[in-house]
């Protein structure tokens, strides 16, 4: 992986982290399932095609952030699941997440 790489990784995990965050509110519920197209992929890694490598490489980066991925070549997409209680956040995602679980609390408890 390219250090360019993790730019586009990163932008997609807080993505990923602030939708599941912003749904706590509502939901309570903490584990999410999202999915990024091998198009969305090659075009955010700037690759024309993507390698064993690669793809492993992908799931490797969402495995050190707390985050399980696996790649369903079938449908050329990767599945990711997020449980906020495993995900590492940045210290404005963690209070972010106080506040939801907080107003969730207050409005369904």
């Amino acid at each position: 992986m390219k250090p360019t790489d993790y730019k586009y990784l990163d932008s997609a995990k807080a993505a990923f982290v602030e939708s599941a965050i912003e749904r706590v509110a509502e939901s309570g519920r903490m584990q999410y399932q999202f999915t990024i197209s091998g198009e969305e992929v090659k075009n955010g890694l700037q690759r024309e095609r993507l390698r064993e490598e690669t793809i492993d490489g992908v799931i490797d980066y969402f495995a050190g952030e707390g985050i399980q991925a696996e790649h369903d070549a079938a449908r050329d997409r990767f599945r990711v699941t997020l449980n906020l209680h495993d995900a590492a956040m940045s210290p404005d995602e963690a209070k972010f997440l106080s506040v939801a679980m907080n107003k969730f609390r207050v409005e369904h408890l």
